[in-house]
């Protein structure tokens, strides 16, 4: 049955999938801190999931089940969860072009690194240390961490602002050049930096941010 690869790291990256469709709805609701954190927490669950299935002995074919997997949640977590989370917050439809925009870039990334990826690691040396392009991934910081100076500007600013994000993102993850891959202290750093800024969308002391 296909449920057999329900492994160890395959329910890390289906419970940021089920965050991710919490997060949707939430934002949906209108309850956009408690979506950001959820985007955050997606992010945290990809960054690990990757982490778990070095440390177990799975076959080629679940570590290549596993590998489709991910990439299929990142469309989910790191594709569609954002442009919910910025429609709501947006709210106005002449913005629609520039989220098709995004999606597009996503999907193409996603695509375009399922047939090349495994490929060119094996082929160049540097790729085993750098990503080409920002990974969609990052969504899951930028827009949480850059989207809290959204909240000071007025609001025509606060939507312009957010739109360039949204579009800064979309040519970051199709361009070429080199970004570091996270390794040692970074898995520590992220988590970290995730949690700081989960706490200032969760809670605040002069109340609900957005």
């Amino acid at each position: 049955m296909m449920i057999s690869y329900l492994n160890k790291p395959n329910l890390v990256t289906l419970t940021g999938m089920i965050v991710a469709l919490a997060s949707c709805f939430l934002a949906s609701k209108g309850y956009l801190n408690m979506a950001m954190v959820g985007l955050i927490v997606a992010g945290i669950c990809d960054l690990f999931d990757g982490f778990v299935a070095r440390q177990e002995e799975l076959s080629e074919e679940e570590q290549a089940f596993g590998a489709q997997l991910d990439s299929l949640n990142d469309v989910v977590c790191f594709g569609v969860l954002p442009i919910t989370i910025l429609n709501q917050w947006i709210n106005n439809t002449w913005f629609f072009p520039i989220f098709a925009v995004y999606l597009i870039a996503v999907l193409f990334r996603l695509a375009y690194f399922n047939v090349h990826g495994t490929q060119t690691e094996t082929e160049d040396p540097e790729a085993q240390r750098y990503y080409t392009g920002l990974p969609v991934t990052y969504v899951a910081l930028v827009i949480p961490l850059l989207g809290l100076l959204a909240i000071a500007l007025p609001d025509v600013l606060s939507k312009l602002y957010l739109s360039l994000l949204c579009l800064g993102l979309s040519a970051a993850y199709t361009l070429q050049y080199p970004v570091p891959k996270p390794g040692g202290k970074a898995y520590l750093a992220f988590p970290i930096l995730a949690l700081v800024t989960a706490l200032i969308w969760f809670w605040a002391l002069w109340g609900p941010l957005v």
